[in-house]
């Protein structure tokens, strides 16, 4: 399965990476600096630098990780992506992201 780590570097995304990677996902990492893109990188994934304040940059991002028609993604409750609409604008531009190609 295709699966797309925003925070890929940070304190749950730096363990989950690998551990994505290990069970045969394809991991695409997102961190904010192409520094911190090897981090990914090392880890197995393929990293996509941008920064979670910028909108055009997520969604770039998001699908560029995302195969044309996924059927795997999109299965965040309604729950998940209610909490993240009400949550940090961070969180508001991932889901944003997201909704054109799933099934949000």
């Amino acid at each position: 399965m295709r699966v797309f780590v925003a925070g890929a570097t940070g304190a749950i995304g730096s363990r989950l990476v690998p551990l994505l990677v290990e069970a045969g996902h394809q991991v695409t990492g997102m961190t904010r600096s192409s520094k911190k893109a090897e981090q990914v990188h090392g880890a197995g994934g393929t990293p996509a630098v941008a920064d979670a304040l910028d909108r055009e940059a997520v969604m770039r991002a998001v699908k560029a990780a995302a195969p044309a028609s996924s059927p795997a993604l999109g299965y965040w409750s309604t729950d998940v992506v209610r909490d993240c609409e009400s949550s940090k604008p961070d969180a508001k531009r991932l889901v944003s992201a997201a909704k054109p190609i799933s099934r949000l």
